[in-house]
């Protein structure tokens, strides 16, 4: 049994940023570790860092389906 993978998000700390990350989250199937803001983030040498660039699209669909909750 492999141990599981830490996936580490960093975005630009916009609310938008954060859906991004959401959507590509269950895009990826790689569940977060952490998700941290971009200026804020540490290197980690445990893990992927995954950066995320902001797509209105994207974050756009997540908020949708969020207020269909």
């Amino acid at each position: 049994m492999q141990p599981a993978q830490m996936h580490f998000y960093t975005y630009d700390g916009s609310f938008e940023g954060l859906l991004t990350v959401v959507f590509e989250a269950f895009d990826r199937k790689a569940w977060p570790t952490a998700i941290e803001q971009e200026h804020l983030a540490q290197p980690s040498m445990f893990g992927d860092t995954i950066a995320v660039v902001t797509d209105e699209g994207k974050a756009a669909r997540v908020w949708q389906g969020l207020q269909k909750s």
